[in-house]
């Protein structure tokens, strides 16, 4: 299996959104609503755990090395005597050479500020506990967007799924189309199996 998102995910062709129209019993989909359904199928690909990852552990330590220089580089050019940084400012771009060199300061650490934001959010959104996050999670995620967007165009709230005795299955329109967008994007691998979507979906909607 290829290891990165972009090259598992699959867009939805012409073909595709006719069959969304056919199990949604739409006669169309605009490309507003297209896109925003091509937005939620690669949104949940590009963010979806990646079973190769490293443990959470592992990745804490990296973006809080990111975390420590970035704050290190920040307090050393704060630090600086005057005439220091601005031999550095100007061998870093020379046009700056006249401004106010307080601002300078600012504006040549701002992406370093940027950089440290991200590394100090990627640690919050990193799984608590030790072991990897649970695709189960990001499969009840697309299960919300897709019956939001179910709710948007329908004008009305998805039934939960229904096990149909006779074929042994779990049914039902919007289960049909979570399924389909799941199988079609490249993502089959996460449905497990009929019985462990239709839980999925059943327990994400009631």
């Amino acid at each position: 299996m290829p290891g990165k998102w972009y090259e598992r995910f699959r867009a939805f062709d012409e073909k595709d959104y006719q069959e969304i129209c056919r199990l949604l019993d739409v006669s169309d989909l605009d490309d507003e609503r297209r896109n925003r359904l091509d937005f939620i199928m690669r949104n949940y690909h590009a963010t979806k755990p990646d079973p190769g990852a490293p443990k959470p552990k592992k990745m804490r330590a990296a973006l809080g090395q990111v975390v420590k220089l970035c704050n290190k580089l920040i307090e050393t050019i704060n630090d600086m005597d005057d005439h220091s940084a601005r031999l550095l400012i100007f061998n870093f771009d020379a046009r700056d050479d006249n401004r106010e060199l307080l601002n300078l300061m600012k504006e040549k650490t701002s992406d370093l500020h940027a950089l440290l934001d991200a590394a100090e959010r990627a640690i919050e959104e990193l799984h608590p506990s030790s072991g990897r996050p649970r695709t189960g999670d990001s499969v009840r995620s697309i299960i919300v967007d897709l019956a939001q967007f179910y709710e948007d165009l329908m004008g009305k709230k998805p039934n939960a799924p229904y096990y149909d005795n006779h074929k042994a299955k779990y049914s039902g329109a919007f289960f049909k189309f979570v399924e389909f967008c799941l199988e079609r994007s490249g993502a089959s691998e996460d449905i497990y199996s009929n019985h462990s979507l239709g839980q999925f979906v059943k327990q994400t909607l009631t």
